[in-house]
């Protein structure tokens, strides 16, 4: 049986590695299949709160979803979320949010456009940062780091996908 097993082993580990790849795409998919409905639904209520007709109100309750989107997200990666990582996932897009949402917020005086370009800006925000957060996590328990630049290049790409399933939502509503 040892020498069976001395002779066979070789070939068992090439297979087995060859088949780790799949593996770990298989489990990157399924981590982002649950987590596709939490983005969809945080971002969501992201919009919701920023549809409100009161400027200024909506940006800590966008900001606070959009915090919890990362522990929720995190969680699912089963990734330990500290301040230092919400700050280095949420950072970008928070000062870039809370600066669009200052200048679009007097917009909420002007009924039903400014409140639909918020409620726009909050929804892509927040999917974005979602599925940025996906892509990250999976990169680090695929023992990758990912660095600031990539992390802002994933998110820009995804803020673009999600300005586009907005539209594509907005049109769908409207026909």
């Amino acid at each position: 049986l040892k020498e069976a097993l001395i002779e066979v082993l070789p070939a068992a580990c090439r297979q087995a590695f060859l088949h780790l790849d799949d593996v770990r795409k298989s489990l990157a998919d399924l981590s982002a299949r649950q987590a596709l409905p939490t983005i969809i639904r945080y971002s969501s209520l992201a919009a919701t709160a920023a549809a409100t007709p009161l400027p200024w109100i909506d940006i800590p309750v966008v900001l606070a979803l959009q915090s919890r989107l990362i522990y929720v997200i995190a969680e699912l990666y089963d990734q330990k979320m500290n301040v230092d990582l919400l700050t280095k996932m949420a950072g970008a897009a928070a000062g870039q949010l809370a600066l669009r949402f200052a200048v679009k917020a007097p917009l909420k005086m002007v009924p039903f456009i400014g409140q639909t370009a918020n409620a726009a800006m909050a929804f892509a925000y927040t999917y974005s940062l979602g599925k940025a957060c996906c892509w990250y996590f999976g990169e680090v328990r695929n023992g990758h780091a990912p660095t600031p630049e990539e992390l802002n290049r994933v998110w820009g790409d995804q803020l673009e996908q999600a300005t586009n399933i907005w539209r594509n939502r907005r049109a769908s509503t409207n026909n």
